[in-house]
């Protein structure tokens, strides 16, 4: 965490989970959420996310997208299965 960075609590995988207030990638997330696992090779693993005080639930998906982590947001993280 940077010096000047604030320091937020987000709920990840029904977690609360101290992160950084700033923009996150979809393997940002992905890798906080699972750091032992590796990225999903396809776009089939999103990301929902719920930002705080609204009903809607958003996706991120692997295209390069990201979002800025905001205090009680909402994130769902599914593991990338293989077979």
């Amino acid at each position: 965490m940077s010096e000047n960075s604030k320091q937020i609590t987000i709920t990840l995988n029904g977690t609360r989970t101290p992160a950084e207030h700033r923009k996150y990638s979809y393997a940002e997330i992905y890798k906080l959420a699972w750091p032992d696992l590796s990225l999903p090779t396809d776009e089939n693993e999103p990301i929902t996310y719920q930002m705080p005080h609204q009903h809607e639930k958003k996706t991120l998906t692997l295209n390069g997208e990201s979002i800025e982590l905001k205090e009680g947001m909402v994130i769902d993280v599914s593991a990338a299965t293989r077979s």
